[in-house]
C-alpha cells in the first residue's frame, strides 16, 4: 500500500469533499477527451463530481459547528446581533432541533423557531452587554401565542434583572443566562471535529439533500419555462394586417 506524505494526508482529511470534487472533474474530462469509447468514465466522473459539490455544500454547516466547539463566550461578546443568531441556529441544530431562523425586523419576537418531536419552541436571540429587562419576556410570550408554540426562550450572553426573571416565571418563559449558554456550548464541545470519512460523511448527509433540492428547482423552472415558451408559440395574433 503506497503511503502518501504527511501534507498530502493532513489536507484529505481535513478536505474531502473538495479531494473527491477535483477527482471526479479529472475523471469527467478524461471520459470526454477519450470520446464515445469511454462514456461510462464520462457519467462516473459526472456522479462523483456532483458528490463533491454536495460536500461542499454542507462543508459551510459543518465548519460551523466546529466554530461552536472552538468558541467561548468572550467570542460570543464581540459577535454583532445577526452572527449571535447563527450560532444559536448552528447551536439548536446541533442538539438534534429543526430551526428556521426568523430574526429580523417584523419577527414578532421570535429570532429562532425551533421544533423536535412535534414540540414547537419560539426561540429570542439578545447578545447584550447590559441586563436584559421585562421587555424581551413580554415579546417572547406574545411570539409564544403567535406562532401557535408550546414553549418560548429567551437566550442571552448576560443576566436578567428581577423582574424579569419574575414576569418569566409568572408565564412560563424559560431563561437561558450567559451561565447556561456556556454550560450548553461546552457539552457539545467536548466532541472532537471531525476528520476524514467521519467529515466526509457529516457533509454529505447535509449536502446531499441541499444538493437534490436545488438541481429539483432548477428542473421545474426549465420546465415551466419550456411550458410558457410553447404557449406563446401556439397563441395566435388577435389581430390580422394585411391586404385581403
Amino acid at each position: 500500500m503506497v503511503e502518501l506524505p504527511p501534507q498530502i494526508s493532513t489536507w484529505l482529511h481535513r478536505n474531502p469533499s473538495l479531494a473527491i470534487f477535483i477527482f471526479g472533474t479529472a475523471t469527467f474530462l478524461i471520459g470526454i477527451g477519450v470520446g464515445a469509447s469511454a462514456g461510462a468514465v464520462t457519467w462516473l466522473g459526472m456522479f462523483i463530481a456532483l458528490m463533491g459539490v454536495a460536500g461542499l455544500m454542507g462543508n459551510k454547516r459543518v465548519s460551523e459547528e466546529n466554530r461552536i466547539r472552538r468558541s467561548n463566550v468572550g467570542v460570543i461578546d464581540s459577535m454583532a446581533g445577526h452572527e449571535f443568531e447563527r450560532t444559536l441556529v448552528t447551536l439548536f441544530e446541533m442538539m438534534g432541533y429543526e430551526v428556521i431562523h426568523n430574526g429580523r425586523r417584523g419577527d414578532l419576537g421570535a429570532d429562532l423557531i425551533v421544533s423536535r418531536d412535534g414540540v414547537k419552541t419560539v426561540i429570542q436571540a439578545k447578545r447584550w452587554t447590559g441586563t436584559i429587562g421585562p421587555g424581551a419576556i413580554q415579546e417572547v410570550t406574545a411570539a409564544r401565542a403567535h406562532y401557535e408554540a408550546h414553549h418560548a426562550i429567551v437566550v442571552t450572553n448576560s443576566t436578567y434583572t428581577p423582574s424579569a426573571k419574575i414576569l418569566a416565571e409568572s408565564n412560563q418563559i424559560e431563561l437561558w443566562d450567559r451561565s447556561d449558554l456556556i454550560r450548553e456550548i461546552s457539552v457539545l464541545s467536548f466532541e472532537p471535529p471531525l476528520l476524514g470519512m467521519l467529515l466526509l460523511r457529516r457533509q454529505l448527509r447535509i449536502g446531499v439533500p441541499r444538493l437534490g433540492k436545488k438541481v429539483l428547482i432548477g428542473f421545474l423552472v426549465i420546465i415551466s419555462t419550456g411550458s410558457n415558451s410553447k404557449r406563446r408559440r401556439r397563441r395566435k395574433p388577435m389581430f390580422r394586417v394585411g391586404i385581403f
